[in-house]
């Protein structure tokens, strides 16, 4: 999660340098399936904020590739209170793909179900949210497809943020590009307990895919 919590990664200095001096890399936060994600602060706009690099071991892989450019072209076209913001997007001096991100400061639904049983007033306010955010995605015909509790922050005022949209697959023609589905994060990937029976067979998904991990997730948070 995009919290404040993390551990040292050596070579900041080369990340520094990597972006000309845009960023200043305060710290590694995680390493994801397809990223890495770094706490870094934006010079020009005094402002923190998460970069997600793709891993260089992977920089190779067509298909990761498409994938992580396919969440960026999904992420630049969602604006709602309850997603991660994208602040920015582009390639490195060496030629990795990279995500800025709006930092959040919190932690995940999975830590918080960790260390204590959710009221389910509490629970049902942030299920709500999680759902209003989910239908701004799916009325830019977005699907989120690996919707579960690491990858929904809690920020400082306790407001939900969904995050990672790394295997997103747009499923309708936006707005200023002709993308349908299967041209758009038409990679693989899903998650044992949240994702729908569809999405693990490789069959065609659409939004009730989401509707499935949304009631996966409610049934988690309420037991």
């Amino acid at each position: 999660a995009f919290s404040r919590v993390g551990r040292p990664e050596p070579g900041l200095g080369d990340l520094d340098r990597e972006f000309d001096g845009r960023y200043q890399f305060v710290r590694f936060i995680e390493r994801g399936a397809s990223g890495v994600v770094y706490h870094a602060i934006d010079l020009a706009g005094s402002r923190d904020v998460a970069i997600k690099i793709l891993a260089e071991e992977i920089i190779a892989t067509r298909e990761i590739r498409a994938r992580f450019e396919a969440e960026a072209a999904a992420m630049q076209r969602l604006d709602h209170p309850n997603i991660v913001r994208m602040l920015d997007s582009g390639v490195t001096a060496r030629g990795l793909p990279y995500l800025v991100m709006e930092l959040v400061d919190g932690c995940d639904l999975r830590s918080l179900c960790v260390e204590r049983l959710m009221d389910p007033f509490e629970a049902y306010g942030w299920f709500t949210a999680v759902c209003e955010a989910i239908i701004h995605a799916h009325s830019l015909g977005v699907l989120h497809l690996d919707l579960k509790p690491s990858n929904i922050l809690i920020d400082g005022e306790s407001r939900v943020r969904v995050t990672d949209f790394g295997i997103s697959r747009v499923v309708a023609p936006l707005p200023d590009a002709g993308a349908t589905l299967g041209t758009i994060g038409a990679g693989p990937g899903w998650t044992f307990g949240y994702s729908a029976p569809e999405q693990i067979a490789g069959r065609r998904v659409d939004e009730r895919s989401d509707v499935y991990a949304l009631g996966a997730l409610l049934y988690g948070l309420l037991t």
